[in-house]
């Protein structure tokens, strides 16, 4: 979920048995937070039919007077930009790959966004999953994305930050996962909220400022794509 202008946007993936699209709903801070979850917009889907849609997250703020949005059209994260949230008949979001699967990677089957992206001053920081081809374990990684420009990736993590090791992440509906949706930030430290084997609820934090120094120390070419 992502707040804009007191106002509360909520991305998720809409299933009717067949092909999955991405959907958007909206509710105000306040009715949020009295829960009159009632109050909830009715949802609209804003992806194209028979084109399968996931992991969508709405900027935070607009970019270049634009509502900027990430998905995965597969194998790739792909990014988006409209005018307003609107979305009338027939509007729909386009796509450009921007992140791609890596060769010989631990994300080397298919990458997916987790969470809403997270404004910092070096950059845009975004939490993603990968699939690795070798064991098919679901790990999860983060980038550094140009703040005028998302686009533009400026760091990848060359290796998980974090995969399955504990036996709730081992063991479960779908064994050996990780898979985030969102985050909550205090002050220098990010609370990262994922699934643990399509069965369990987990938590993990990290401080910001060590998870950009990272980044940024990894930043090498070779690391950015395929």
């Amino acid at each position: 979920m992502t707040e804009i202008e007191k106002r509360i946007y909520m991305c998720y993936t809409a299933y009717d048995g067949e092909t999955p699209r991405l959907a958007l709903s909206s509710i105000s801070k306040q009715d949020f937070l009295n829960r009159s979850f009632a109050a909830w917009e009715e949802p609209v889907v804003i992806s194209p039919p028979n084109l399968g849609d996931k992991n969508g997250a709405l900027f935070p703020e607009k970019i270049n007077n634009k509502y900027v949005f990430f998905h995965r059209i597969e194998p790739n994260i792909v990014i988006d930009a409209a005018a307003d949230l609107e979305f009338k008949k027939k509007q729909f979001l386009g796509f450009e790959g921007i992140i791609l699967p890596r060769t010989k990677s631990w994300d080397e089957v298919k990458v997916g966004i987790s969470g809403p992206p997270i404004k910092t001053e070096s950059g845009w920081l975004v939490f993603y999953h990968g699939i690795s081809r070798i064991d098919g374990h679901y790990r999860i990684g983060a980038l550094l994305l140009d703040l005028t420009n998302p686009a533009n990736v400026i760091a990848r993590t060359p290796y998980p930050i974090l995969e399955p090791e504990t036996y709730f992440e081992k063991e479960g509906v779908v064994p050996n996962v990780v898979f985030s949706c969102g985050q909550a930030v205090f002050k220098d430290e990010v609370y990262l909220y994922y699934g643990g084997a399509d069965r369990v609820v987990c938590g993990a934090k990290i401080k910001i400022s060590f998870l950009i120094s990272y980044l940024l120390k990894s930043n090498q070419k070779k690391y950015l794509s395929s």
